[in-house]
């Protein structure tokens, strides 16, 4: 499949050369980047509202959850209708997970899935934080979609959270067809800090001989605490929303005491990154961590993955949730869509003479 742009820009085939000459060439030209039109306006109001509060490392955690909740409200009017949406629970050793399954088609046969892991830093975030995005995604790919609410920081750090995520995972390859899941067509994915997650389960299976995903869904992930990245220069003074300091502030969180950013399973971006499954991978050109797609595009190319990359211009962190107001994030969903829809949905054969 190679490394791919069409939403944005097309780059053919490469690895940690070419993403090392596109970080290069944007930190030399960083006076011409340019906010989408309607990014704008919704970062103004971003911005308006951030100016009113205390800076985010200096929240308590029901503090930071009271406001992103406030935040999502406005991304999640008026959601489109979806055939059949299930709450559920999966068993695991701590404690019943919640999660929802958004089904497209409702007509009770087999469902190729996408298990998807919400973002916010690993603090914030529940099964309402994507929900008309994940509407729109499960309606334009015909893919069901199994959002899951595992535990968050600071009550469980790492690594808690992504031992949730990988028992949800096995749980649902091992148990999902009693459910209308069909466990030979799974994906794994998710936003943020749940991008994280998701590439860190996928490793776990991996080392584990687990090979039964079909592909990953990685939407503007953060996959190393480290911040020397053109991305974080230019784009974490907070001026585009989310920013570096949130960031580190997020990552001390899911850490706690005992947790270490050289963990490869907190940072992925320091594990063996080959045999994994092919990767849709988004990124938002002025988001702090661009940088991070971006470097882990390259590294999973250089192992001989197929990497599927969608960079879009001029939209800052969070913008696949802002389809509501935002064209290029409802262009990025069908993007995604049709990547998750090739993965997941073989095409009917050709009919002879056709």
């Amino acid at each position: 499949m190679g490394w791919t742009g069409r939403a944005s820009r097309h780059c053919g085939s490469c690895g940690e050369n070419m993403v090392s000459e596109h970080i290069q060439q944007e930190e030399r030209a960083a006076e011409r980047f340019e906010l989408d039109p309607e990014m704008k306006v919704v970062l103004a109001r971003m911005l308006e509202r951030m100016a009113s509060r205390p800076p985010l490392g200096t929240s308590t955690a029901a503090e930071m959850r009271a406001r992103f909740a406030d935040d999502i409200a406005a991304w999640n009017a008026d959601p489109p209708d979806v055939p059949l949406i299930a709450d559920s629970v999966v068993p695991t050793l701590e404690r019943p997970v919640p999660v929802r399954l958004y089904d497209p088609i409702g007509d009770g046969d087999p469902l190729p899935t996408l298990i998807y892991f919400h973002g916010g830093g690993w603090v914030v975030g529940d099964l309402d934080s994507n929900d008309r995005a994940l509407r729109l995604l499960a309606l334009e790919s015909g893919v069901g979609i199994l959002s899951v609410d595992y535990c968050l920081a600071p009550e469980n750090p790492f690594p808690a959270p992504l031992n949730e995520c990988i028992e949800v995972a096995r749980w649902v390859h091992r148990n999902g067809a009693s459910h209308g899941i069909d466990v030979d067509r799974l994906a794994i994915g998710g936003d943020s800090a749940g991008a994280n997650l998701a590439l860190a389960t996928a490793i776990d299976l991996r080392d584990a001989g687990e090979r039964w995903l079909r592909t990953m869904l990685l939407v503007y992930g953060v996959y190393a605490r480290e911040h020397d990245t053109a991305s974080h220069r230019l784009f974490g003074n907070g001026l585009f929303g989310f920013g570096t300091d949130a960031m580190d502030a997020l990552w001390s969180l899911y850490l706690g005491r005992d947790g270490s950013a050289d963990d490869p399973r907190a940072a992925p971006l320091r594990a063996r990154l080959d045999s994994l499954p092919p990767a849709c991978i988004v990124a938002g050109e002025l988001d702090p961590l661009r940088d991070d797609s971006r470097r882990l595009a390259g590294r999973l190319v250089g192992t001989g993955g197929n990497v599927d990359f969608v960079e879009c211009p001029g939209v800052i962190h969070g913008f696949m949730s802002m389809t509501r107001e935002l064209a290029v994030a409802r262009h990025a969903t069908a993007r995604v869509a049709d990547s998750l829809r090739r993965s997941l949905i073989p095409r009917a054969p050709l009919a002879p003479g056709s």
